[in-house]
């Protein structure tokens, strides 16, 4: 938990919320997590513009991997200071909220929960903006900001139960509409932006630009049998994403974690460990995610597997397709790299 540095504390309580508060959350390491206060409400005073420096110097002091954009989010139930400045973004909010809605960061410093911080981001984001910030959230990985790397391996901030529960405890608050939208295609587990880029592609209705195979399950473990052991010889396999109604999973294969000779054989052993136990799997690489083509030509795959018809009724169902890769920042055109492959020819048909 962030301490002050100094004796001397703010003459008035500082709350931030919002991207203050999502930047704080997804950076702070697990030794100054914060705790949960039972306050329902929001500090009655806002504080001056000088407190809220002051408060956000001293985070920064103790946690030098933080970096808080500006102007600084601040939220109170006063309609005092009740303005934006080029430092500090004051927010009014009078109405009580139920669940865990404040976190303590220590004396006379607290911050938006992060179910609350998503409420709040859903105001501001657009649907597949907050999705990506939901699988960040639930998942094992924070995207780097402000020029930052991605780290990995990291405990995920909160889970979709969560979510769930304080969005049915303040139905009315604002963001809350946009924030329950997004809750029935977020999940849980992604280990890496690009897994939640293939869960979003691949799952999301092809009216929201997706391939409509339904949003699968993440970092799904699946128990060996005595044949699957013997390949692989671990007793737990994790999927990637998995779809379990029709046994199929697809295993993504990043340049940074599946490049070398080791690195391929454990890979091919998981993959062959799966299909001894029937399930079936692609493999879609970074050369093929950045293809539209190969996207195209797995989906027709799982398609297959899944026993679904590529019919479809929407319309302008190839430009919501071409909206939803530039959202996700994926090319629009075959990438030279992937068409010296060759076309693709393990979209999992055994």
């Amino acid at each position: 938990m962030v301490r002050p540095s100094s004796p001397v504390a703010s003459r008035r309580i500082v709350c931030f919320s919002h991207k203050t508060a999502l930047e704080i959350l997804t950076a702070l390491p697990p030794s100054q997590k914060p705790q949960p206060m039972r306050s329902r409400k929001f500090p009655d005073q806002a504080p001056s513009l000088k407190d809220a420096q002051l408060t956000s110097d001293r985070i920064l002091e103790q946690c030098p991997a933080l970096s808080l954009s500006r102007p600084l989010h601040v939220t109170s139930a006063s309609t005092s200071h009740n303005h934006r400045t080029d430092v500090v973004e004051f927010h009014r909010s009078g109405k009580p909220f139920g669940g865990t809605g404040l976190l303590s960061l220590g004396e006379g410093t607290r911050v938006t929960s992060v179910p609350f911080t998503f409420v709040q981001m859903a105001t501001s984001l657009s649907l597949i903006e907050l999705l990506e910030l939901g699988y960040e959230l639930c998942g094992t990985y924070r995207r780097g900001r402000a020029g930052e790397p991605t780290r990995y391996h990291a405990d995920p901030l909160m889970t979709t139960r969560q979510l769930a529960q304080f969005l049915r405890m303040n139905p009315g608050m604002h963001g809350a509409k946009p924030a329950q939208r997004a809750l029935s295609y977020i999940a849980k587990g992604a280990e890496s932006p690009r897994e939640a880029k293939c869960a979003l592609l691949f799952g999301l209705p092809v009216a929201l630009g997706g391939y409509g195979l339904g949003i699968p399950l993440m970092g799904y473990e699946v128990e060996c049998t005595g044949e699957a052991y013997a390949i692989a010889e671990t007793r737990m396999l994790r999927c990637d994403l998995f779809w379990p109604s029709a046994r199929l999973a697809m295993e993504y294969q990043s340049r940074a974690f599946h490049e070398g000779e080791l690195h391929r054989a454990r890979d091919s052993r998981r993959v062959n460990a799966l299909r001894a136990m029937g399930i079936d799997v692609v493999l879609v690489t970074d050369n093929e995610l950045e293809s539209l083509f190969a996207c195209d030509t797995i989906a027709q795959s799982m398609l297959r597997v899944l026993g679904k018809r590529n019919r479809t009724c929407v319309r302008n169902a190839r430009d919501r397709k071409l909206k939803l890769r530039r959202q996700l920042g994926l090319p629009l055109e075959p990438r030279r790299t992937f068409e010296a492959v060759g076309s693709p020819s393990h979209f999992g048909e055994e």
